[in-house]
């Protein structure tokens, strides 16, 4: 069972959590759907991961966790032969995805601060 969080470190929200270091918003956030999810995951006897990153690109540790679980199935079913290639890409594709949802929020927020409300 994975779920995915993306949090913005200056979000009034998040700001105090960011401001203690590099990753601390995304690890305090995995801990939050851990509290929420981790009976679920139990009652229905599965594993959870919490896939937490912050909008600027820093990922959780278990994100890279799952990552490099995800690289060895790759190998043990044949389709890399290469684990470290595959995280990589893997890590790369990941970014992008979150890139470009970063830019989808800007371009629908752009018509709102041009009228000019808050966005």
């Amino acid at each position: 069972m994975v779920d995915v969080t993306v949090s913005h470190p200056l979000s009034p929200a998040f700001v105090a959590a960011a401001a203690k270091g590099t990753g601390t918003l995304a690890e305090q956030r995995a801990r939050d759907k851990h509290a929420k999810y981790d009976q679920l995951a139990a009652e229905s006897f599965s594993d959870f991961v919490a896939f937490s990153m912050e909008s600027y690109g820093m990922m959780g540790k278990e994100c890279i966790s799952l990552l490099e679980w995800l690289a060895g199935q790759a190998i043990a079913n044949s389709r890399t032969t290469d684990r470290i290639d595959f995280r990589n890409n893997a890590i790369d594709r990941v970014s992008c995805a979150l890139a470009v949802g970063n830019a989808r929020l800007m371009l629908d927020a752009l018509p709102r601060v041009h009228r000019g409300h808050d966005v």
